[in-house]
């Protein structure tokens, strides 16, 4: 299944080409671009070079771009939703929200929310200082937060792996009632599991990590 890359820009190009750089992409993949109205002599030439980046190093990904009237808020989110409705089945995705005016990254934000699957969809905002960059789960803008024992379960697990076993004999509970707790904070996108063999291991995502802080 395809990729999809996304990205905001605007007067400097250098977010977008970092993130293409991380973003691995491959045949049949694709990139999107947000830019704002009026299109500026200097967002004109950002666009300029990058399209002359994929042209001669990702020449097999298609590159497509929208421009956005980000004073009119209800129709830059719903032609920014339009462009992005046509990549809906990718299997994963990739928002560059590094570049580009505040308006616009908001309206771009908005209208994923309304068209991508969260669940596969990650948000990447990229330091000024270009010393690094975080990664942010889109379901983090939408997930209903975890209730008082769910978040103390989380605290429980936060050392690392954990099977199901384990957790239940610290828990002191049966599975059952717990691996119907681990399912529910697992939908939620706050615990991830992975299989070793025979064993499911659990362990906290980025997301579920935020309520051991709290």
């Amino acid at each position: 299944m395809p990729k999809l890359y996304v990205s905001t820009l605007g007067f400097e190009e250098k977010f977008t080409i970092r993130g293409l750089l991380r973003a691995s992409l491959s045949p049949g993949d694709f990139i999107h671009l947000f830019l704002a109205e009026p299109l500026e002599d200097k967002a004109k030439n950002a666009l300029t070079i990058v399209e002359k980046f994929v042209k001669e190093y990702l020449s097999f990904v298609e590159l497509n771009y929208t421009v956005l009237p980000v004073i009119e808020y209800p129709k830059a989110v719903g032609e920014a939703a339009k462009a992005l409705r046509t990549y809906a089945n990718v299997d994963y995705a990739i928002l560059n929200l590094s570049g580009g005016m505040r308006a616009l990254i908001l309206e771009v934000l908005v209208a994923t929310l309304i068209t991508l699957n969260p669940k596969k969809t990650t948000v990447e905002i990229e330091l000024e200082s270009l010393r690094g960059f975080i990664k942010i789960p889109l379901m983090v803008f939408i997930h209903t937060p975890p209730s008082p024992d769910e978040a103390e379960l989380l605290r429980k697990i936060s050392e690392g792996y954990i099977t199901l076993e384990s957790l239940a004999k610290k828990l002191n509970q049966p599975k059952s009632t717990t691996h119907r707790r681990i399912r529910r904070l697992v939908d939620k996108g706050f615990l991830s599991e992975e299989r070793y063999g025979r064993k499911t291991y659990y362990k906290l995502t980025n997301q579920g990590k935020i309520y051991v802080y709290m």
